[in-house]
């Protein structure tokens, strides 16, 4: 589908947004909310040491083909909203997580991250954190490998995204390209696969 520049899909109709996220607040799980942490307790009772909340009450959306500048303080939230809009919270960091995060309209509540990866990706801030393979054909084909895209497949999407960044002639090159190459290449499993 094409949006266009009045976020409609040219007959008028309004598109949902990209992403929206409404009344978004999420607190870590503190030690004391640990199952085994509770049972085995041999000194006098404690006060538990509540987390604060890592997000509290965000709200904001994103309509399709716009960028968004998340910035601020080390600590304030950055990399905790991005865990939620990724799926890693609540599927792999615990905690009490309330409100709700629309991607294209559909709610993720219950989404697993393998269904999250289909829609979602995140690129870290150094690219060499992300990136796991020896050659640029190895990395962009690892997430259609997850996903069991057949190999046929497989190969003309790797064509493809590599025909799309440019990087057509580093096909089999090990990975020593410059930062600005990383960071096209570490980004493009999940956005163009």
């Amino acid at each position: 589908m094409t949006i266009h520049a009045d976020n409609t899909d040219g007959t008028g109709t309004p598109t949902p947004p990209a992403v929206l996220v409404e009344s978004l607040t999420f607190r870590y799980r503190s030690l004391d909310d640990e199952p085994e942490t509770k049972h085995h307790k041999t000194a006098p009772a404690e006060p538990p040491l509540e987390q604060p909340q890592a997000i509290e009450d965000i709200s904001f959306s994103l309509p399709a083909g716009e960028l968004m500048l998340i910035a601020g303080p080390s600590g304030c939230g950055k990399s905790t909203l991005l865990k939620c809009l990724n799926g890693l919270i609540p599927n792999s960091y615990h905690g009490t997580l309330s409100g709700q995060i629309q991607l294209g309209g559909r709610t993720i509540k219950g989404s697993t991250l393998r269904d999250l990866a289909l829609q979602v990706g995140t690129m870290l801030q150094d690219p060499d954190k992300q990136i796991i393979a020896s050659t640029v054909e190895q990395e962009i084909a690892f997430g259609m490998e997850n996903m069991n895209t057949p190999r046929a497949e497989m190969q003309e999407r790797i064509a493809g995204v590599l025909v799309q960044l440019h990087l057509e002639h580093y096909k089999e090159q090990a990975i020593l390209l410059s930062t600005a190459s990383r960071r096209l290449y570490a980004s493009n499993p999940t956005r163009c696969c």
